[in-house]
């Protein structure tokens, strides 16, 4: 975990200990990914997402906004709510007016948190479509680490019961595997879509 997550902390505070109140919001932004009823929406979560948005940065002349987003997508995360996004696109405008971030890159960053609500691209950029593709790269890891995301995410919902949440999580991952593609670029589409097929499966299977 060090390994991973030591090198996303300073692109975090590379990102914003510049700003006016910085500090304060990566204070936040720790305290909220490391809420102890988290167990998949964690630090680790949006350090492998910074992880995987560095190894596309080439592709990414919108970098501050994608990593605005990754920080602040799931800064709000109650499995019982059903509002989670949009509470985070709130505490974002409201750090970001602190940060003295341009207004047009706030509504920005807000547009490319609220599309993991649904996981679908609210517009047909490369930015949209990779920070999106980062969310979801998960269901494409190894069977490995999948296996704990999974455990994860039924840790997070341990107020469900057992049958209930088989119900549950079964149709949302059938509703996944009926996508014509689960990535929205070529190149993660090419390298994570077979085994994110094959993943998903494997969890509905052990959920039967």
């Amino acid at each position: 975990m060090d390994a991973l997550l030591k090198p996303a902390v300073v692109v975090w505070e590379k990102l914003l200990l510049p700003l006016p109140g910085g500090k304060t919001a990566l204070q936040q932004i720790l305290a909220a990914y490391g809420a102890r009823t988290r167990h998949y929406h964690t630090i680790q979560h949006i350090a492998e997402m910074t992880q995987f948005l560095l190894e596309h940065r080439q592709q990414l002349p919108g970098m501050e906004n994608v990593l605005f987003a990754c920080l602040w997508h799931d800064f709000v995360y109650d499995a019982q709510r059903s509002d989670n996004e949009e509470k985070s696109a709130e505490f974002w405008r409201a750090a970001a007016g602190k940060m003295q971030i341009p207004p047009a890159q706030i509504s920005r960053v807000a547009d490319l948190i609220l599309a993991t609500r649904k996981h679908q691209p609210g517009d047909t950029s490369v930015e949209m479509a990779l920070f999106l593709d980062a969310d979801l790269a998960i269901l494409g890891a190894t069977p490995e680490r999948y296996a704990a995301y999974a455990q994860g995410v039924r840790s997070e919902y341990a107020h469900v019961a057992e049958a209930d949440y088989r119900a549950g999580r079964s149709a949302v991952l059938k509703k996944f595997l009926d996508r014509p593609q689960l990535y929205f670029t070529a190149e993660i589409r090419a390298r994570f879509e077979a085994q994110a097929r094959e993943n998903i499966a494997m969890e509905i299977r052990s959920l039967s």
